[in-house]
């Protein structure tokens, strides 16, 4: 598959994740809690192949 978009690279690195996790028999919350991604940040990642912009800190 060629990756020559930034929306079929967010969806390519979306399915890897979630095929890596599943492979690692972790829910979503289970990753979530390893990683210290939020719950809510990594359902959106997953379910809309959607990548959080980056705030800058405080």
């Amino acid at each position: 598959m060629l990756l020559n978009t930034p929306a079929k690279v967010q969806k390519k690195l979306t399915e890897n994740t979630r095929r890596q996790r599943l492979e690692m028999d972790l829910t979503q919350e289970g990753l979530a809690k390893r990683s210290g991604v939020p719950l809510p940040t990594l359902r959106q990642f997953e379910q809309k192949h959607s990548m959080p912009s980056r705030q800058a800190p405080p």
